[in-house]
C-alpha cells in the first residue's frame, strides 16, 4: 500500500513539473521547433496524468485482463481501468499528425522567409505580401506568393470546377432514391432544433464539463467506471449517433459499447455518482436525447 502511495505522488510530482515546464518553454521560446517540442512534453505530461487517473492505489494492481482464478469484486477494485489507456493511444496518433502538420508549417515558413522565429512571424504577418491587392498573371506569380495562399487556407482560393458541377447535379437527381424520407432535410423546425442544440451543447455543456473536468484534475476527485444507459428512445440511426458522439465529445464521458440492438449504451463515466439507471441516464444522456429524436424522428 505504502509503494502504490508513493508511486501515485511521485508521478503527480512528474505530471506537475513537465506540464509547467512545457508551458515555460511555449511561453517564453521563439524558436517555432522548441515551441513545437514544448508542445510535445505537455501533451506526455496530460497522457501520463491520465494514465494516472486510471491507476488503483492497492496492492497488488492486475493488469485489465480477466483470469478465471479471480473474483469478480475482486478484479474489479484492483485491476486498472483500461479507457485512459485507450484515450493515451489516441492522443498519442493524433499528437503524431500535429506535429508532422507545425513541422510542415514550420519548414514551409522557413523555405519563405528564412526564419523560424515566431517573433519575426509576427512581424511578416503584420506587413503582409509584397504582393497584396496586386493581381498578376499566372506566370508572374511569386511562389512565395502561392505557397502563403496553402497555408492561409484553403477559403481564400476556393474555386468551383465543372467536377463539383457534376457531383451536384448527380446528387440532387438521384438522392431522393438513395436517402429515405430526404424531406427532413428542408424542414424549418429540424433546422431550427438543430441549431439550438448546438448553441446550448458547444457554449454552455462544453463549458460546464470542461470546467467539471479540471477541477477534478488539480483535486483528483473521480470516481471512475463503465455504467449502462437506460434504452433510448431515440429511433433514427443518426439520433442515436447523434447521442452518442455527444456523450463521447463530452469531457469526463466516453460511449464504449453498444448494444446489438442499438439501445443500450456502455458509458465510461469519470465520476460514477449514482447506480440508479434513471439519474444516470439524466446525469450523462441530459438533453441529447430529446434534441436527438427533434432532429431526427
Amino acid at each position: 500500500m505504502i509503494a502504490s502511495f508513493l508511486i501515485f505522488y511521485i508521478t503527480i510530482t512528474l505530471f506537475a513539473m513537465t506540464l509547467l515546464g512545457g508551458v515555460y518553454g511555449v511561453a517564453t521560446r521563439s524558436n517555432l521547433i522548441k515551441k513545437i517540442i514544448m508542445l510535445n512534453v505537455m501533451g506526455d505530461a496530460i497522457n501520463m496524468l491520465f494514465i494516472l487517473i486510471g491507476y488503483r492505489l492497492v496492492y497488488p494492481v492486475f493488469p485489465p485482463i480477466y483470469e478465471k482464478h479471480l473474483t469478480v469484486e475482486e478484479f474489479l477494485s484492483r485491476a486498472v481501468d483500461p479507457v485512459p489507456q485507450a484515450l493515451v493511444l489516441t492522443a498519442v496518433v493524433i499528437g503524431m499528425a500535429m506535429n508532422i502538420l507545425l513541422a510542415t508549417y514550420a519548414i514551409q515558413f522557413y523555405r519563405l522567409h528564412g526564419t523560424i522565429d515566431a517573433r519575426d512571424m509576427a512581424e511578416i504577418m503584420r506587413g503582409g505580401s509584397e504582393n497584396e491587392g496586386k493581381v498578376l498573371p499566372p506566370g508572374d506569380v511569386p511562389d512565395s506568393d502561392r505557397s502563403l495562399s496553402v497555408l492561409h487556407g484553403f477559403g481564400q482560393r476556393v474555386r468551383f470546377n465543372n467536377r463539383e458541377h457534376r457531383r451536384l447535379i448527380i446528387s440532387l437527381t438521384v438522392g431522393h432514391w438513395l436517402i429515405e424520407n430526404d424531406a427532413k432535410f428542408f424542414s424549418p423546425r429540424r433546422w431550427f432544433y438543430a441549431v439550438i442544440y448546438a448553441l446550448r451543447y458547444f457554449f454552455i455543456e462544453e463549458t460546464k464539463t470542461h470546467i467539471d473536468v479540471a477541477k477534478r484534475v488539480f483535486t483528483l476527485k473521480a470516481n471512475p467506471g463503465i455504467v449502462r444507459i437506460p434504452p433510448l428512445e431515440v429511433e433514427n440511426d443518426y439520433g442515436k449517433v447523434l447521442v452518442a458522439n455527444s456523450i463521447t465529445n463530452t469531457p469526463g464521458t466516453v460511449v464504449v459499447d453498444i448494444s446489438d440492438d442499438g439501445k443500450w449504451l456502455y458509458v465510461h463515466w469519470i465520476d460514477v455518482s449514482t447506480l440508479d439507471e434513471k439519474e444516470i441516464k439524466e446525469s450523462v444522456v441530459a438533453y441529447f436525447e430529446d434534441y436527438a429524436k427533434k432532429i431526427f424522428d
